[in-house]
C-alpha cells in the first residue's frame, strides 16, 4: 500500500541483515557386531560428537540504524550409544530392534540469521541442540523374489527448536537478543509482532513403515513403501502459543512410495517413482 509519510517509506524499505559465524563439528564412531548364538546378531556402537560455533556476528539496520550482536563462543559435546539386536527365526524370517540416542545442533540459520521487517524472525545465539532418543522394532520376511517388512518406532525429541511470537503486549519480558534489534518499542526496528527462535518445547513422534519389494524379472524390481507418522508436541514453555498433542505443520502423516528398477544390462539401469 502507499506509504503514509516518507518516515513509514524509509522504515520498510531500507532494511538490511548481515550474519556470519563459524561451526566445527568433529566425531569418533565405533562399532562392533557379535553373535553370541547362531541365529542372534548383536549391533554396538557408540559416536562422539563435539560442535563448536565461535566468531558470530548478528547485525540489523532499519532507518539508519545498525544494531550489533556478537554471541559468545560456545561448545557442546555429546556421546550417543546405539544397541540394536536381530533374532534370524529361519533363513526366511527375521525379527529386530534397536534404540539409540543422537543430537542436533542449530544452525546459522537459528544463530546468527535475523530476518524481516513487518513481521522480523529474531535468531536466538544461545540455542542449544536438540537431542532424541529412539527406539523401534521390526520384522522382516524374503520367500524368493518376494521381500516384506515393517518397522514400528518411537521418538522422543528434547529441546525441540522452533518459533514463537512476541507482540507489543509481551515486549516488556522479551529476551535481550530480540530488544537488541527492535528498539525501545517493538515497533521501533521490528513492525508489531516478532519470531524468535527457542529450546522451550519438547515433541515426539511415532509411526510404522511398511515396505516391500519384488524381484518381476531378472531386469525388473518393484518397489513399494509407506509410513504413518504422528508428530506432536508434548510440551511448550508458558510463551509458545503452539499447542500440545496437535500434528506438527511440514510433516505429513501419511507417506507412500511406489518405484520400478529396469536393468536391460549391466551398463544401463533406469527407474521411475511415484511419491
Amino acid at each position: 500500500s502507499a506509504p503514509t509519510s516518507l518516515t513509514a517509506l524509509q522504515g520498510n524499505v531500507h532494511s538490511t541483515t548481515y550474519g556470519e559465524g563459524k561451526q566445527q563439528f568433529q566425531g569418533v564412531f565405533a562399532q562392533t557386531r557379535i553373535t553370541p548364538l547362531a541365529p542372534l546378531e548383536l549391533t554396538l556402537s557408540a559416536r562422539e560428537d563435539r560442535w563448536e560455533s565461535t566468531d558470530r556476528l548478528a547485525q540489523r539496520t532499519k532507518s539508519g540504524v545498525t544494531s550489533s550482536v556478537r554471541p559468545t563462543d560456545t561448545s557442546i559435546s555429546a556421546l550417543n550409544p546405539s544397541m540394536g539386536a536381530k533374532w534370524n527365526f529361519t533363513d526366511a524370517f527375521a525379527v529386530r530392534g534397536a534404540t539409540y540416542k543422537s543430537f542436533r545442533v542449530p544452525g546459522f540459520n537459528h544463530t546468527t540469521r535475523t530476518y524481516g521487517t513487518t513481521t522480523a524472525v529474531i535468531a536466538n545465539p544461545d540455542l542449544s541442540p536438540e537431542k532424541l532418543t529412539g527406539v523401534e522394532f521390526g520384522a522382516d520376511y524374503k520367500t524368493g523374489a518376494l521381500s516384506v517388512g515393517a518397522t514400528a518406532f518411537r521418538y522422543d525429541i528434547k529441546n525441540m527448536i522452533a518459533t514463537y511470537s512476541i507482540t507489543s503486549s509481551t515486549y516488556a519480558s522479551a529476551p535481550t537478543a530480540v530488544t537488541d534489534f527492535c528498539g525501545a518499542t517493538i515497533t521501533t526496528r521490528c513492525g508489531t509482532t516478532v519470531k524468535y527462535y527457542t529450546n522451550d518445547q519438547d515433541g515426539r513422534s511415532t509411526g510404522l513403515e511398511l515396505n516391500a519389494s519384488w524381484r518381476a524379472s531378472y531386469t525388473l524390481t518393484l518397489n513399494a513403501s509407506y509410513t504413518r507418522t504422528d508428530s506432536i508436541l508434548t510440551r511448550v514453555a508458558s510463551t509458545v502459543t503452539d499447542p500440545v498433542n496437535v500434528q506438527l505443520v511440514a510433516i505429513p502423516r501419511n507417506t507412500a512410495l511406489l518405484s520400478a528398477q529396469w536393468a536391460p544390462t549391466e551398463q544401463i539401469k533406469t527407474w521411475t517413482e511415484l511419491r
